[in-house]
């Protein structure tokens, strides 16, 4: 079975905000394409076509007090197909 997991915090063992792992035998397959890879992951939903989840965009600047976006990513490729960044 293949599984997509979110990571809430990248690290230099684990660069990508999304996985895609085998659970027979258990081992990562491969990290996810990301555009703009985020600094982490917070959950997944899935629908039939689309995969929506919250990315964390990185610290808050003066500029960007919110730094966080959903992101619709296609089912099968995973690649983006909107983002709506959050604001204050």
């Amino acid at each position: 079975m293949r599984l997509l997991v979110s990571l809430c915090s990248r690290t230099d063992e684990a660069p990508g905000s999304l996985l895609v792992l085998d659970t027979a035998p258990l081992r990562i397959i491969e990290a996810a394409r990301i555009v703009d890879p985020a600094f982490g992951v917070f959950g997944l939903s899935v629908s039939p076509s689309t995969v929506y989840s919250v990315f964390d965009r990185g610290r808050p600047t003066p500029d960007q007090p919110e730094r966080s976006e959903l992101r619709a990513l296609d089912h099968g490729s995973l690649h983006d197909t909107w983002r709506y960044p959050f604001t204050v």
